[in-house]
């Protein structure tokens, strides 16, 4: 297996992970944003229903956030040891 190949396969799921972060912070979002519109005004709500509708989609939304923060430090993090790479001699 080839440094190039390798690194292609690390870019493919580089790029799969940012596209399911993001589906996962916006789906969080919008099923938050769904349930604070439609909370029932005066009816008892339930922790079920609570952890469901409320927590769970923070929770998934939080955890895309992380992966597109961590992402885009990976990135960083590879770009900056590029640059020393080819400043200095090996």
């Amino acid at each position: 297996m080839s440094v190039r190949s390798t690194l292609k396969n690390i870019f493919t799921i580089g790029s799969a992970l940012i596209t399911s972060a993001f589906v996962m912070m916006v789906g969080g979002c919008i099923h938050t944003l769904g349930f604070l519109h439609r909370v029932p005004t005066f009816k008892e709500i339930t922790v079920r229903i609570l952890m469901r509708e409320l927590i769970i989609p923070h929770m998934i939304m939080l955890f895309g956030m992380g992966l597109v923060v961590a992402r885009v430090i990976s990135m960083t993090h590879r770009k900056l040891i590029q640059m020393r790479m080819k400043d200095e001699a090996i």
